[in-house]
């Protein structure tokens, strides 16, 4: 590709954030044989994948960010203080969704 088609073409993104959850990012990229612009470019793009497919479904614009921010720290927080079983945010996440869905089941039997 030459420099003409980039700047015609592509376009840079940027984030500012704390150093030592970038360095933790990189690390992670690292660690998973990729780089963070590809781990940003995929998160961008299955974002708006998923944006797309929610529009043509329900006709409005999907959600970006399917957990609350005010949740995401709730979990960040549960899943560092009472996680003996070492699980991620999602594995937490799953395993609170599973206990409440079964509840759910169960009562919708019921009545």
């Amino acid at each position: 590709m030459s420099k003409a088609w980039d700047k015609a073409n592509m376009k840079s993104m940027a984030v500012n954030m704390k150093r030592e959850d970038a360095e933790a990012f990189r690390a992670l990229a690292e660690a998973n044989g990729t780089t963070v612009g590809a781990m940003l470019r995929m998160f961008v793009q299955d974002t708006l994948h998923n944006a797309e497919r929610e529009d043509s479904r329900t006709g409005g614009p999907g959600v970006l960010h399917v957990v609350s921010y005010r949740n995401t720290d709730r979990l960040k927080h549960e899943t560092a203080f009472y996680n003996p079983n070492h699980k991620s945010p999602d594995g937490v996440l799953n395993e609170i969704l599973d206990g409440y869905f079964a509840f759910v089941e169960k009562v919708r039997k019921r009545s």
